[in-house]
C-alpha cells in the first residue's frame, strides 16, 4: 500500500512541471493565433511573448522574495539560486507580464492594451 502511494506521488511530482510547460506552450500558441487574426506580425508576437516570459520570471521571483522574506532571510544568494530556494509568486508573474509588455510596446505602433487583451484569454 505504501509503495503504491510513493509511486503515485512520484508521478504527480514529475507530471506537474510537464503540465506547466505544456500549458505555457498552448497559451503562447493561442496568443500567436489571436495576434495573427488581428494582423500583427509573427516576429512582433514572438518578441512580445519573450518579453512577457522574462518579465513574469523576474517579477514573480522578486515578489516571492519580498513576500517570503523570513524564508529567504533577505539573502541575495537565496534570491539568485533558484534550484535550492525555488518559488514564484503568481501575482508577481501577472504584474511582471503587464509591466514588461507595456514597456516593450510603449514605443511601438501596436497598442499595449490590445496586446494585453489578446493575452487575457490564454492566461
Amino acid at each position: 500500500m505504501f509503495n503504491a502511494f510513493i509511486s503515485g506521488f512520484n508521478f504527480v511530482v514529475l507530471a506537474y512541471p510537464i503540465f506547466i510547460v505544456v500549458a505555457l506552450l498552448i497559451a503562447v500558441f493561442l496568443f500567436w493565433r489571436g495576434g495573427r487574426h488581428e494582423f500583427i506580425d509573427s516576429e512582433e508576437l514572438f518578441d512580445i511573448s519573450l518579453a512577457a516570459f522574462v518579465g513574469g520570471l523576474l517579477f514573480g521571483r522578486l515578489f516571492e522574495f519580498i513576500g517570503n522574506a523570513d524564508r529567504f532571510e533577505w539573502s541575495i544568494s537565496r534570491l539568485v539560486f533558484v534550484n535550492a530556494y525555488g518559488g514564484l509568486d503568481f501575482y508577481g508573474v501577472l504584474v511582471g507580464v503587464f509591466v514588461l509588455v507595456w514597456l516593450f510596446l510603449k514605443r511601438k505602433v501596436i497598442k499595449a492594451f490590445k496586446v494585453l487583451d489578446l493575452m487575457a484569454a490564454p492566461l
